[in-house]
């Protein structure tokens, strides 16, 4: 265990020998006992003792259609902020955050239109990058820092109250995967730190080398649907290459059943008198600017139907994309491309989200089988989140013998230790930054678990798919880390000549750690700001 300082200098004294007798005090010495005290020396003994600790066991979770048909709910999602990736993937926040933004145009000349024009020269977003959560860690990080003084700290409050920030696409995968079967496998990385799960997506070898597989054809039906994107919100004249490194992302809190929830995705565009608010005034101030749901408008192409089976895919695996990946964000309306096998656009369909499913059971009460529920997509969704959330908290309460519970606890020290230390500092000295000590105790969390959750759908046709959630002796990283965090700076940023994967903590960014410290420090203080006598 680690020196404990303060029962060092509060222990009794220790005799001074007899003068007859030699001095045979074994203690340390005063160079051993600051070696001993050094946050290098208390890191490497708390990792060690990390590393020491076993796994806890497997948890296993069974998808049952018959129990996902109890009512869940989920909240109407609401902005919180967004952000931009420009051409080169950096990262555009603040008065920036719109950099990307673009409306729907709609030329009237869509029809005819070859989607595979310019397919040579695209330009696409660097897949041998993992960028897990930064994009929409770093945007809450900004959104927190420029917040209105006044509300700033009950803005962290809600942010560090979710129980689960992840992407659009991750809780599409799970809702969805309650009617997925044969090949719809999938693995989620999972974290949970100070309470919050955090869930990224982890492909697998073999889900890479079938995307291998497929080679030019496949590539070719991606790429109609990035054309399309760009023909439909691009002015006349104006259109350039692909380039799928540029995306507009909202950031959008909800809940689903009592979880709340912070889900980041991109918007393909926006209805043109949103866009066109924003255009002016030149020196309008975009900090605090929100473009609301329902102006949210999704993009996508789908072969036109032209046989049964045709209209069986659409309805039973097009429209559940379509309606779940939309639902969850907020996104009220879904333009469709309808192009043929060619690439060439034959017609344009245009949605809403919350009659696709009334008219998917319209269309399937003509169509044997293929039918999906709204309710068994969420209530099968909620079910997995309440069961990783369940293994976790139950994970995080063992303080001792897990090594959740350890780092948790952790975690807990590492901020009140510094909300002593900041308490002494005179008012206005340190405000709002961490001291060294309290980095130099952030790097005890480097061993912090990371989870994986495992979903294996049913060979048989009708019976429910399993998941289960266990805990890794040591992240796999098989990708390497975006280490400049696509061009952001903050004050907590520190340079570092260490690879990109040594400045994260599991799938986490420093910045993030050191962030959700500063701000537990920063509720404490303010909560109580004098210490009690």
């Amino acid at each position: 265990m680690p020196l404990n300082l303060t029962n060092l200098l509060n222990s009794a004294p220790v005799s001074p020998p007899h003068s007859h007798c030699h001095n045979t005090n074994t203690g340390p010495s005063p160079k051993e006992l600051s070696l001993l005290l050094s946050p290098e020396t208390q890191a490497n003994q708390f990792i060690n003792q990390i590393k020491s600790i076993t796994p806890t066991q497997p948890a296993t979770y069974n998808l049952n259609k018959k129990h996902l048909l109890k009512s869940t709910s989920y909240q109407r999602p609401v902005p919180i902020t967004s952000f931009s990736y420009d051409q080169h993937r950096r990262i555009h926040t603040g008065n920036n955050q719109f950099l990307s933004l673009s409306p729907l145009l709609s030329p009237p000349d869509l029809i005819g239109l070859n989607l595979a024009h310019q397919i040579d020269q695209a330009i696409y977003q660097d897949e041998s990058i993992d960028e897990a959560l930064d994009g929409l860690l770093i945007s809450l990080v900004d959104f927190l820092d420029k917040a209105d003084p006044k509300d700033r700290l009950d803005h962290c409050r809600g942010v560090l109250s979710a129980g689960l920030i992840t992407w659009r696409g991750i809780l599409t995968k799970l809702c969805a995967s309650v009617y997925e079967n044969g090949r719809g496998g999938w693995t989620q990385e999972v974290m949970m730190v100070d309470g919050t799960v955090y869930m990224v997506d982890m492909k697998e070898q073999e889900e890479e080398e079938e995307e291998e597989k497929k080679g030019g054809s496949s590539r070719e039906q991606t790429y109609y649907g990035y054309s399309y994107e760009n023909l439909v919100t691009s002015p006349p004249g104006r259109v350039q290459p692909v380039n799928t490194n540029v995306q507009w992302v909202a950031v959008v809190k909800a809940n689903l059943n009592r979880t709340r929830i912070i889900l980041g995705g991109e918007v393909d565009c926006v209805q043109s008198d949103a866009f066109n608010k924003l255009q002016q005034p030149a020196d309008q101030d975009n900090h605090t600017s929100q473009i609301q749901t329902h102006q949210f408008i999704e993009i996508k192409t789908s072969i036109l139907p032209s046989s049964d089976r045709d209209y069986f895919n659409l309805y039973r695996f097009k429209m559940l994309k379509f309606w779940l990946q939309s639902y969850l964000l907020g996104v009220p309306k879904i333009h469709v491309g309808m192009r043929d096998r060619s690439g060439i656009v034959r017609g344009v369909q245009e949605y809403m989200t919350l009659g696709i499913p009334g008219l998917v059971r319209e269309a399937q009460r003509q169509t044997a089988g293929g039918r999906w529920s709204a309710e068994c997509c969420l209530g099968g969704g909620a079910g997995i989140v309440e069961f990783v959330m369940g293994k976790l908290r139950k994970d995080a309460a063992g303080a001792t013998d897990t090594r959740l519970g350890r780092c948790e606890a952790r975690l807990r020290d590492i901020v009140a230790e510094e909300v002593v230390r900041q308490r002494r500092e005179p008012p206005g000295r340190g405000h709002g930054h961490l001291s060294e000590a309290c980095r130099a105790q952030m790097a005890t969390l480097r061993e912090w678990p990371v989870y994986s959750l495992v979903f294996r759908p049913s060979s048989k046709p009708g019976q429910p798919g399993s998941l289960q959630l266990f805990e890794r002796p040591a992240r796999p990283s098989s990708k390497p880390f975006s280490h400049s965090l696509f061009g952001y700076q903050h004050p907590l940023l520190r340079p570092s000549a260490s690879p990109a994967s040594a400045d994260r903590i599991g799938f986490l960014p420093d910045l993030w750690i050191a962030y959700l410290v500063q701000t537990r420090v920063q509720l404490a203080l303010q909560s109580d700001p004098l210490p009690t006598s």
